[in-house]
Order: structure tokens, then C-alpha cells, then sequence
């Protein structure tokens, strides 16, 4: 059952020796999740059950290792991006460097968007909750307003 584990496994992932993930080895993960789900469903789910423990810790430990790698080239670059847009807007976040209103972080929309609980125009500022926030920032569809302090520019103190 080990043989087709995710991105190399979590021995190469312990390791910090990460595979570069290509659609060759997304096939073979299908693949091996086709034969091993093809027999009795007491066995798929016990390979099911072990594969997204055993997936969950790859994916957190290819994340922290592979995050900011600028010379990474496999197929989930993307969502390595997609992570160092969370990290900038948590990063933001937690400095106090968003104005909030209330517990809610002001945004602008960068797109019209209507759909769910969001109707906005594209420029129009509102304040969604920090969930909210993070997931349409990450997506692109708004750009946070910044507070004053981050203008600001720091000069060097003399001694």
C-alpha cells in the first residue's frame, strides 16, 4: 500500500528531500486509489482513512518547506502561492496593520462580485470578517485597505 503515497511519501517529506509533484504523479496516485478502491469497500476505506492522515502531514510539511521557493516548478507552484498570499494577509492581520471596523477588516473590491453573501461593486470598500477577508483576498477578488502606519518609512537610528 506504500508504494504510490503522495509527493514522495512522508519519509521524503520527514526528510525535507521533496519530490517535484508533475501530473505523472498525480496520475499514479489516481491510479493507485483505482486498484485499491476497487475491492471491498472495508479495504477502501481503510486505505482511504490512512492515505489522508498520511496526505494531510505531506501536504503541511511540502507547504512549510517548499513555501517562498522561488526555483520550485511543480504542478502545485500555484497553491504555494496561493499559501504566501494567506501568510501576507495573516501577517497584516495580526501586526494591526489592517484598519478594522470592529472585528471586521476593510477591503476593496477589485472586481464586481455577487454571489453568496458578497454583493460588491468593483472599488466599493466594505468590512467582511477575517475569513471572509482571507479567502477573497487570496482569490484576488479584493485588495486590502492599509492603514497609514504602513506608509510610513522607519529611518535608521544613529548612535
Amino acid at each position: 500500500m506504500s508504494e504510490r503515497l503522495p509527493a514522495g511519501g512522508p519519509y521524503k517529506a520527514v526528510s525535507g528531500s521533496h519530490e517535484v509533484l508533475g501530473s505523472e504523479s498525480l496520475r499514479e496516485a489516481r491510479e493507485a486509489l483505482a486498484n485499491y478502491c476497487s475491492a471491498s469497500r472495508d479495504y477502501c476505506s481503510a486505505y482511504l482513512e490512512r492515505l489522508l492522515r498520511l496526505s494531510r502531514g505531506i501536504a503541511l510539511k511540502r507547504l512549510v518547506d517548499l513555501y517562498g521557493d522561488p526555483g520550485y516548478k511543480g504542478v502545485d507552484r500555484d497553491v504555494l502561492e496561493a499559501l504566501g498570499s494567506l501568510v501576507e494577509f495573516y501577517a497584516n492581520y495580526i501586526s494591526g496593520l489592517l484598519p478594522l471596523h470592529g472585528e471586521e477588516v476593510l477591503v476593496r473590491s477589485e472586481a464586481t462580485i455577487m454571489g453568496g453573501r458578497v454583493r460588491l461593486l468593483k472599488g466599493e470598500v466594505t468590512a467582511a470578517g477575517p475569513g471572509l477577508a482571507a479567502r477573497l483576498y487570496v482569490a484576488g477578488l479584493v485588495s486590502l485597505v492599509e492603514s497609514n502606519a504602513k506608509t510610513l518609512r522607519l529611518k535608521p537610528s544613529n548612535p
